[in-house]
């Protein structure tokens, strides 16, 4: 139900950016130029109808798929910590074109401040842990309690958000 008057490639930016939570992804799969998604992302996010369209689909619910979160789990586990070895080496020499391109899925938390770069990354034993629990839950034929406690905790926030407006 889009009745905040969202272009076409605003309400489909919406909808993918719902389903991958990456600005730039979600506008490059809307449709907008590759050159510019990055930027073109940071825009939609901070404009309101964008903002208002985005919180109707959070309270709408979603209730994320077990290989989904599979997919996520198995993304930080395995992928490749590459791009964040190369900005923590070359820092600032980076240009704006070159940063947009770097894929920085494994990173935590990113701060640069006047003595460098200081990452954090996710933890991988973590994910895998993680991922040995959803197929283990996948080999009983149930579901795992990790699963459920994700249901719950996005059924909370949810409740949560729709008090607040």
């Amino acid at each position: 139900m889009n009745q905040l008057k969202l272009e076409e490639r605003e309400e489909q930016f919406c909808l993918f950016y719902r389903e991958t939570g990456n600005g730039k992804e979600a506008a490059l799969a809307a449709g907008y130029p590759a050159r510019t998604a990055g930027k073109e992302a940071l825009a939609l996010l901070a404009d309101k109808r964008i903002q208002r369209r985005l919180g109707q689909l959070r309270r709408a619910g979603k209730s994320y798929r077990e290989d989904e979160i599979a997919a996520g789990l198995r993304r930080l586990a395995f992928g490749p910590v590459n791009d964040a070895v190369r900005l923590a080496v070359l820092g600032r020499e980076i240009s704006p074109a070159e940063l947009e391109r770097l894929d920085l899925y494994c990173l935590s938390e990113l701060k640069v401040g006047e003595k460098g770069i200081e990452m954090k990354f996710f933890d991988r034993q973590k994910a895998f842990a993680l991922l040995r629990e959803l197929d283990a839950g996948k080999a009983a034929g149930e579901r795992s309690s990790f699963y459920e406690a994700l249901e719950q905790g996005a059924a909370a926030f949810r409740a949560e958000d729709g008090k607040d407006g």
